[in-house]
């Protein structure tokens, strides 16, 4: 079965010849298209994707989304964020906790998990495709090996098989940033214990953060929900 246009061997790496030093960026990796995205086995606990979600070919960043949003589009601000109300308090994806001003809410549902009506990777290639956890994408850079091009990172797998991820960074109102980053949206919210600063008193809170990996740094972090960050699906 052929698999998608990064797939290679160790030995035989088809996104071009391998890099003399893996911290060096190369230019001779092809670019070729490919139209339809494709479920690659990489030797690890989910498939992933051939390519971005809204994207042709391997190389290409695709379309940037707002965690929990389907639709790209031309700005990405708090204030045209899906599911933040004009008083800026959350609407879902929503946790209670008094004492802190950011994490006001209008209604609280204590879901910290996209569901699927609110995944891009589901929305738009369907077919069982959904956006990775934090722990599939720290799996991803932990157990891949990594070679570094022009245009991004090339994730080479446990059994041979690669994938490549476009740099893209984030958009932040119009403007791109870190277009050297390879930043990517996972399906959960960034949640962790916090202090109550006037009790004193220990809470769990969810901030106005989505969780987000990235492939270049190796770690999983955390980025305004309400930005634009590119998405690489995977499905079981």
């Amino acid at each position: 079965m052929t698999l998608a246009i990064c797939l290679a061997m160790f030995s035989s790496v088809s996104c071009g010849s391998n890099p003399n030093n893996k911290n060096k960026e190369n230019s001779d990796a092809p670019k070729a298209a490919k139209a339809s995205v494709e479920a690659v086995d990489l030797g690890l606990s989910v498939k992933w994707a051939s390519c971005n979600v809204g994207a042709q070919s391997e190389w290409e960043i695709g379309d940037y989304f707002a965690w929990g949003e389907v639709q790209s589009k031309a700005s990405y601000l708090a204030n045209n964020y899906k599911h933040r109300d004009a008083n800026g308090n959350w609407i879902k994806y929503a946790f209670k906790a008094d004492a802190l001003v950011d994490a006001d809410v209008a209604k609280a549902d204590n879901q910290a998990t996209l569901l699927p009506e609110d995944d891009a990777a589901t929305a738009i290639f369907g077919d069982g495709w959904r956006m990775p956890t934090p722990e599939e994408a720290q799996e991803l850079m932990d157990k891949c090996e990594i070679k570094y091009w022009e245009h991004g990172i090339q994730l080479v797998g446990p059994n041979g098989n690669s994938i490549c991820i476009p740099y893209g960074g984030s958009k932040q109102g119009e403007k791109v940033r870190g277009e050297k980053t390879t930043s990517y949206w996972t399906n959960q919210l960034y949640s962790q214990k916090g202090t109550n600063f006037l009790g004193g008193e220990e809470i769990v809170y969810v901030e106005q953060y989505g969780r987000r990996f990235d492939v270049k740094a190796k770690t999983v972090g955390m980025e305004y929900r309400y930005n634009g960050l590119p998405i690489r699906a995977v499905k079981k």
